[in-house]
């Protein structure tokens, strides 16, 4: 098809393509429509769905699910290696325990850093 008489524009729902010929000798033309939705749910999508279809031979089904999206989430906790200093300048050690509270395996680390010395 040639990509200088074609068309397209995307409104909520729907995806339009005006205006596409096949060149002399060109057999097919593909169109992809990147999709998604808010929603779990499985959609179908079929020739039913293509309003006006002159000249085409419509397409089989094709059917994309979406799954609900894995939230991740950390819990820090922090203690000390005392809960109380006798002079300034004393070294108190801090510890912390980091666990992945959510749904999904943590990839990328997050630093957690305390400078405080008492």
């Amino acid at each position: 098809m040639s990509g200088r008489d074609a068309h397209s524009s995307r409104r909520g729902t729907e995806v339009s393509l005006t205006g596409g010929r096949l060149n002399a000798g060109q057999a097919f033309c593909l169109v992809t429509v990147d999709v998604t939705s808010t929603t779990a749910a499985t959609y179908t999508n079929d020739a039913s769905n293509i309003t006006s279809s002159t000249g085409l031979n419509l397409p089989g089904e094709s059917t994309v699910t979406f799954v609900p999206m894995n939230e991740p989430a950390i819990s820090v906790e922090k203690s000390a290696s005392s809960t109380s200093f006798g002079a300034a300048g004393e070294l108190i050690t801090y510890s912390y325990r980091v666990t992945n509270t959510g749904q999904s395996p943590r990839r990328h680390g997050n630093t957690v850093a305390s400078s405080a010395r008492r």
